[in-house]
C-alpha cells in the first residue's frame, strides 16, 4: 500500500507539477501578450503625441500668418483708402479746372463775337466814309473824273 501511495503521490506531483509548467506557459504568453499590447500603446501614444505637437506647431504658424495677414490687410486698405481720397480731391480738383476752362472758353468765344462785331461796324463804317470821301471828290455838276 506504500508503494501504491508512493506512485499516487509521485503522480499528484507529476500532474501538479505539469499543471504548474502549464500555468507558467500561459502566465508567460500572457506576460508577453500584455507586454505586447502595452508596448503598441506606448508607441501609438507616442505617435499621438508627436503627432499633437505637429499640430500644435502648425496652429501656431497658422495663427502668426493669419495675424501677419491681417495686419498686412489692414495696411492695404489704409493705402487703399488713402488713394480713394486722393482720387476723389483729384476728380473734384478736375471738375473745378473743366469748369474754369469752359467758363473762360465762354467769355473767350463772347469776346471773339464782340471782336467780329467790331470789325464788321469798323469795316461798315470805313465803307461808308470811303463812298462818302468819293462822292465828295466827284465834280457837282455830274461828270465824271478821271
Amino acid at each position: 500500500e506504500k508503494g501504491a501511495l508512493a506512485n499516487e503521490h509521485a503522480r499528484a506531483r507529476g500532474e501538479h507539477a505539469k499543471a504548474v509548467e502549464a500555468h507558467a506557459r500561459r502566465l508567460e504568453e500572457d506576460h508577453k501578450a500584455h507586454a505586447t499590447v502595452l508596448d503598441g500603446a506606448r508607441t501609438k501614444m507616442l505617435h499621438q503625441e508627436r503627432t499633437a505637437g505637429v499640430l500644435e506647431g502648425t496652429a501656431e504658424a497658422l495663427t502668426a500668418d493669419a495675424a501677419r495677414l491681417r495686419e498686412h490687410l489692414g495696411a492695404v486698405e489704409a493705402r487703399l483708402n488713402k488713394a480713394e481720397e486722393q482720387r476723389v480731391l483729384e476728380s473734384e480738383r478736375l471738375r473745378r479746372d473743366l469748369s474754369e476752362a469752359t467758363l473762360q472758353a465762354t467769355q473767350a468765344s463772347a469776346k471773339a463775337e464782340e471782336a467780329e462785331r467790331y470789325r464788321r461796324e469798323a469795316a461798315a463804317r470805313a465803307k461808308s466814309l470811303e463812298e462818302e470821301i468819293a462822292a465828295r471828290k466827284q465834280p457837282k455838276c455830274g461828270c465824271s473824273v478821271q
